[in-house]
């Protein structure tokens, strides 16, 4: 071999190590298990999420529980024994890198609906911004949801409500 391919062939292999194809093989983010396989577009983070937690794959909208709930939340979802969370894609839009284009409406928007006490508050999960909301339903039960804005060119947000057993309602600091 000369001098120019010997050179040659050790970039490559440097590169080919360095690149990860030879390395060891990185576990994935365990958001790929938790989000259906139709969904392109998803908060690329690794989540806080118990270890017993799985996703359900409805129709409309995914679900994140433990096996349990999950087999009788679509039926008696007042029966869960732990939190559990639905998400869906939202027809609400990310319209800048904190912004999301129901802000504007949104207390009014619950308001109207009964819901008291309201709180709004802007977060983030990761990189990804967070428009979080928490307050009192008519029915006296805590409601808690959150717009999770997926930094992607057409403004795609995530939707999520958290679903919790009877009688385990403590306040979001």
């Amino acid at each position: 071999m000369s001098k120019r391919s010997t050179i040659f062939f050790h970039t490559v292999v440097l590169m080919l190590f360095s690149s990860g194809l030879f390395s060891e093989t990185q576990k994935p983010l365990r958001i790929r298990e938790l989000i259906p396989e139709c969904w392109v577009v998803y908060p690329a983070i690794e989540p806080a999420l118990p270890s017993d937690y799985v996703l359900a794959d409805a129709f409309t909208h995914g679900y994140w529980g433990t096996k349990e709930d999950i087999a009788i939340c679509e039926t008696a979802i007042e029966k869960i024994q732990s939190e559990l969370i639905s998400f869906r894609h939202s027809d609400a839009v990310q319209t800048g890198p904190n912004t999301f284009s129901i802000e504007k409406d949104l207390e009014q928007s619950f308001l109207q609906l009964g819901v008291r006490e309201l709180k709004v508050k802007k977060l983030s999960w990761g990189k990804y911004p967070v428009l979080a909301i928490e307050g009192l339903r008519p029915n006296n039960t805590r409601m808690r949801a959150a717009w999770v804005g997926l930094n992607s060119p057409d403004g795609l947000t995530m939707f999520m409500l958290l679903h919790q057993p009877k009688n385990f309602d403590k306040p979001l600091t």
